[in-house]
């Protein structure tokens, strides 16, 4: 099932640059007398600077060279460059020549084109709606095919320029800028050369005298990346049938510009082919409300509302309370009716926030005393808090695997956690200025597996669940019968099970095994909450399934040679859900990623 928010995202962005795309002939018309040769190379270069100054903002240096060193990156982004930069070509010197109803045609054929690529080399569905607005669109161009009575080269260049330009963008779905910048970089000095050799010898713009058609003309660049941002987005996030479709709205806006503004002949013929064509938008749009009213709507913080939105995943019991401050980590408070304990701190970055949570809840509690903190295991995103917690509670005694005591005593480990904590920080919380403490981080209680702490009539028991991490710990409190588990029996993310297993997949096996055998009545998943409790045997199984389906992603990619490298970025290009920032920092991802990889070849 498709994403709601990125689903809705990318269709937003399809309407934004299809609207943008159809009122340009506007503006490409107001640059005369300026050439349509200068236009495209100052359009060439303007764009390639645009793109350039917007990746090295959003994402540095060394992530913009990271994505070119795959085997034949380079290639595919050289030719996407040359596709958008001939349909650029031919379009401007249309739309400059008279021509602005011809390149209608044209983007009338080329969303037919994007469907048609999008059925074959992405085995996209075609729904009925859609493939009845695919005929009736069809209908449509025929009827100005015909009454043409002949080849429009301009049309059919146009359309199958960006046609192929849509599907090569799609093999390889990288951040708009980025993508924008890899697919210019190979012009643009080219493009500057010949701007300069231009307006050197008298031919350039510059010639004509007037600053207010240059100034105007500096906007080209801006413009050309705003749409083709616009347009990279909706390809990463929409199928290229719904993208086709929905690129008829572009060439008809134009249309209607050719016929009213510029005055372009335009007769009976081709007005019942323009309305055939809206009726079958009209078929399209019916079916996509149709589709979309299905969906299940995942964004930001429904991104894990799986289960409807009568469900409330952080429904504990009375004795259970959530005291989490921040995106990427969780924090739980059990009331026993004689101690108290805190399962996970959270990250570093809202540590102060949470223990103001703390000292609310254990006050509206009629509680002045935090007893123990239990750790499920050592990672930054679940013990970041720790100091602000010993600072607040100095008698706290916090409880952990021995693993996890020994890892904590690491100053390589600590480092690690300083710099994921840091990175978290900047991104969660950037007007924070405090450091990430590394004080008292530590375990002052190892527990062994089946090991109990009491808190009065309630009891925690102790259970090693390794996989995730060799320290990772699942514990089981009672009487409410609630198992919370460790991440080695996996997260829910959207609508499948996140399988982080860092060490190895035989542990994570055997720790799945061990929940299962519990037979809790209620299961707390890391990172989620609360499963429905029609699920607590099924999901097991889904764990398991995940497990399986990711083998054989790797190994796959193993038969065809892919470096560890290769393989780690498809790896990460596949299993990064939008949306999932507010839980994780994408670099605490790929860190992660990289050990689960390993994992994974060693489980096959």
């Amino acid at each position: 099932m498709q994403k709601m928010s990125s689903y809705k995202k990318g269709l937003i962005y399809a309407l934004s640059c299809s609207i943008l795309w159809g009122v340009l002939p506007i503006y490409w018309q107001a640059l005369r007398p300026i050439e349509s040769s200068v236009i495209i190379f100052y359009r060439i270069f303007l764009v390639g600077v645009v793109c350039f100054i917007a990746s090295i903002k959003l994402y540095g240096m060394k992530e913009m060279k990271k994505h070119l060193r795959p085997k034949g990156a380079k290639l595919k982004f050289f030719l996407a460059g040359l596709l958008i930069t001939t349909n650029w070509s031919i379009y401007i010197w249309a739309v400059n020549a008279d021509f602005v109803i011809q390149t209608c045609v044209g983007y009338y054929i080329e969303p037919l084109m994007v469907c048609v690529f999008g059925i074959i080399f992405f085995k996209e569905k075609l729904t009925g709606y859609k493939l009845t607005a695919l005929i009736f669109a069809m209908m449509g161009v025929v009827v100005m095919l015909v009454h043409f009575m002949q080849v429009p080269l301009i049309a059919l260049s146009l359309g199958l320029t960006f046609a192929t330009y849509a599907a090569l963008k799609k093999s390889y779905q990288l951040p708009s800028v980025l993508s924008l910048f890899y697919e210019t970089m190979f012009l643009a000095l080219p493009a500057l050369g010949v701007v300069i050799y231009l307006e050197v010898n008298g031919q350039g713009a510059l010639a004509l005298g007037d600053p207010v058609k240059y100034i105007l003309l500096m906007f080209c660049g801006p413009l050309t990346a705003i749409a083709l941002a616009f347009f990279a987005e909706a390809a990463n996030n929409v199928p290229l049938v719904t993208l086709g479709l929905i690129e008829y709205l572009s060439p008809s806006i134009s249309l209607i510009i050719g016929i009213f503004m510029f005055k372009e002949p335009f007769d009976m013929i081709q007005f019942i082919a323009f309305v055939i064509v809206w009726i079958g938008l009209v078929f399209f749009t019916i079916g996509e409300k149709k589709e979309t009213s299905q969906e299940v709507p995942i964004d930001g913080e429904e991104i894990f509302d799986i289960f409807g939105n009568n469900f409330d995943r952080f429904a504990f019991p009375a004795t259970i309370k959530r005291v989490t401050a921040g995106h990427g980590g969780e924090a739980l408070i059990i009331f026993g009716s004689e101690k108290t304990a805190l399962l996970d701190c959270g990250m570093a970055y809202c540590g102060d926030l949470t223990i103001e949570n703390i000292r609310k809840t254990l006050k509206r509690e009629k509680r002045s005393i935090l007893d123990y903190v239990i750790l499920s295991h050592s990672h930054y995103d679940h013990i970041g808090a720790l100091p602000y917690i010993r600072e607040a509670f100095p008698n706290v005694v916090v409880c952990g695997s021995y693993h996890c005591s020994e890892i904590l005593k690491k100053d390589s480990a600590r480092q690690l956690m300083k710099e994921l904590g840091t990175a978290a920080k900047i991104l969660y919380r950037p007007a924070y200025k405090k450091d990430i403490p590394m004080e008292g981080l530590g375990v002052d209680r190892v527990l062994k597996d089946g090991d109990v702490l009491e808190l009065g009539e309630e009891k925690v028991t102790a259970y090693e669940t390794r996989g995730h991490t060799n320290c990772s710990m699942s514990y089981y409190l009672e009487p409410q019968n609630i198992l919370f588990t460790s991440e080695s029996t996996g997260i829910l993310e959207a609508d499948f099970v996140h399988t982080p297993i860092l060490k190895s997949f035989d542990d994570a096996f055997e720790s799945v095994e061990k929940c299962r055998n519990i037979d809790a009545d209620h299961i707390c998943l890391p990172h989620f909450g609360l499963l429905p409790e029609s699920y607590n045997e099924s999901y097991w199984d889904m764990f398991k399934d995940s497990c399986q389906e990711k083998m054989d992603f790797v190994r796959g990619m193993s038969r065809k040679g892919l470096t560890e490298e290769e393989m780690l970025e498809k790896y990460v290009d596949k299993y990064w859900v939008a949306g999932q920032e507010k839980e994780q920092p994408r670099e605490a991802f790929v860190l992660n990623s990289g050990f689960i990889l390993k994992a994974l070849l060693r489980a096959i």
